[in-house]
């Protein structure tokens, strides 16, 4: 049987000798047995997270990006100062930063009003893909209109579920 070896500080050697006398077994079988437990735990998080696929720039020139996020909010509505359509989609990412994908498109109306002959195709639709990531909320504020800003950082608050392990 292979033998590894386990450096403990020694603040933590109360900790592993209470961990044996609670529990009755070898060391080594708690350890195996704590390690199993944070496997699936960490498998079970995982699990709640996709793969994100988002094409940016006007038309897709800047390339596909790609990351790991669980989505936790969208939104869709005009803004007043840039006169578009937003859809914006949240994500919390693996690494606990918030991903915001942006689409914005103009509006038919204005796409009407100037287009000589009054034609168009869907690439006259202006549609400009952006993404941010932001390690606190707040940094949304300076780049998102304010209420898209307020309902992200509203969604991550509520994202955060508490995990209480009750002893029952």
């Amino acid at each position: 049987m292979p033998t590894k070896t386990i450096y403990v500080s020694d603040d933590d050697i109360k900790t592993f000798e209470q961990a044996k006398k609670l529990a009755g077994k070898n060391l080594s079988a708690i350890i195996v047995e704590s390690l199993k437990d944070f496997i699936e735990r960490q498998k079970s998080e995982n699990d709640r997270y996709e793969e994100v696929r988002f094409v940016t720039g006007a038309h897709g020139e800047n390339g596909e990006k790609r990351f790991w996020g669980k989505l936790i909010l969208e939104w869709r509505g005009y803004d007043e100062k840039s006169k578009q359509i937003l859809s914006v989609k949240t994500y919390r990412t693996r690494r606990n930063q918030i991903a915001a994908t942006v689409e914005y498109r103009n509006p038919i109306e204005n796409m009407w009003n100037n287009t000589p002959n009054h034609t168009f195709h869907p690439a006259v639709w202006g549609v400009t893909r952006k993404l941010f990531v932001a390690k606190n909320v707040s940094e949304f504020a300076n780049v998102l209109p304010a209420d898209v800003a307020r309902a992200i950082v509203d969604a991550a608050k509520n994202d955060q579920t508490p995990v209480e392990f009750l002893d029952i």
